[in-house]
């Protein structure tokens, strides 16, 4: 894999790490190929259009709201 860039199934593979919780981003980056956070966050910037902590958080917000959107709907 280059390590300038996170391929698609990388990526998808990184944020799956990630949303279970169980992963640090450093961990998912090392998982998936990279040496090095730095190169790992500026790719998942370029593929995702945010850094993987507020992505997860994005995520998670809208996994929340569409749970009680469920439960009241």
């Amino acid at each position: 894999m280059s390590p300038r860039l996170l391929p698609l199934q990388c990526g998808h593979e990184a944020r799956q790490l990630l949303l279970t919780g169980e992963h640090r981003t450093s961990d998912a980056a090392f998982i998936v190929g990279y040496e090095s956070t730095s190169p790992f966050n500026r790719e998942y910037l370029r593929q995702f259009g945010a850094p993987p902590g507020r992505d997860m958080q994005q995520i998670r917000e809208a996994i929340d709201i569409s749970t009680r959107t469920n439960r009241h709907g």
